[in-house]
């Protein structure tokens, strides 16, 4: 998709979801542990945590993590014919019964980026960051929207 440069305006998810950085004091009844490479992680409504000194602090989305249900309000983006789900800056994709955590997929388009991205300015063309991850100013269906880009610096 060719670049249009546009504003960035953060998605609001919802009053249960927290940028990462965000610190809670406690989590929800609802909120499940989950160990990823021998860390463990404490997931919520789409948010990941780490326990913090007196709380929870919001982390990204660790990749390889798995959960059994889509948080409320995820969106399907098709890449080269393979759905990925996403929501709150995460990405996962089906597996048999549960849902994986995977990197952002290169040509992901998506219409929502989370509070944290940041705009930053690379050989000219403004792109915005989130996670590490760069995301391209695109129009799609006449709506702003940002693909995930490789960035040669």
């Amino acid at each position: 998709m060719p670049y249009f440069y546009h504003p960035f305006v953060p998605f609001y998810w919802g009053p249960y979801w927290h940028p990462i950085g965000f610190f809670v004091a406690a989590l929800t009844t609802a909120a499940i542990v989950i160990s990823v490479e021998n860390e463990e992680y404490h997931y919520d409504e789409g948010v990941y945590y780490v326990q913090s000194s007196g709380g929870y602090k919001a982390v990204p989305a660790p990749v390889g993590a798995t959960i059994t249900v889509l948080p409320s309000g995820y969106t399907t983006v098709v890449v080269s014919g393979n759905n990925y789900f996403y929501y709150g800056g995460a990405y996962y994709i089906a597996d048999s019964t549960t849902y994986k955590v995977v990197a952002p997929p290169e040509g992901a388009t998506i219409t929502q980026l989370p509070q944290g991205a940041a705009e930053t300015t690379v050989n000219g063309k403004k792109y915005m960051v989130y996670n590490n991850t760069y995301y391209q100013p695109v129009s799609q269906d006449g709506k702003d929207a940002y693909e995930v880009v490789i960035v040669n610096k």
